[in-house]
């Protein structure tokens, strides 16, 4: 494994996106799931959430801290096309594309929930 890799600098918890999203009440109201967290290569942490059906037919969003401690929020979701070879076999085999539907950048914690609100139409808490 690559040195620099291992003593890469590491910035950010996962666990506070969770509970600034709103954490197991998120879960509860939407459906959604969390699927993984991860380090890009400067080190900021993302955590990538698995939707459920909502009107922007986004299937994932991913939330990730950047540089000036906010956060970026990416809406997507994965296209899938039958391949013309695949047609020719007989076989299913898939292209898949991400296509981006909704992107903000540098949104502040406590606009998280009013943000996803907004693009999936599903609450995030009882009123």
């Amino acid at each position: 494994m690559n040195n620099t890799a291992q003593n890469q600098i590491k910035i950010g918890d996962y666990r506070a996106i969770v509970e600034q999203i709103g954490g197991n009440k998120f879960l509860a109201m939407t459906g959604s799931k969390f699927q993984y967290y991860g380090y890009d290569k400067l080190g900021y942490v993302y955590l990538m959430i698995k939707l459920s059906k909502n009107i922007s037919k986004a299937q994932y969003l991913k939330i990730q801290l950047n540089g000036t401690d906010l956060y970026d929020l990416t809406f997507s979701r994965i296209k899938k096309t039958l391949t013309s070879l695949a047609k020719e076999l007989g076989v299913k085999v898939y292209d898949e594309e991400i296509i981006i539907i909704k992107e903000y950048k540098d949104v502040y914690a406590d606009m998280l929930q009013e943000i996803f609100t907004s693009v999936t139409g599903m609450y995030t808490r009882l009123f």
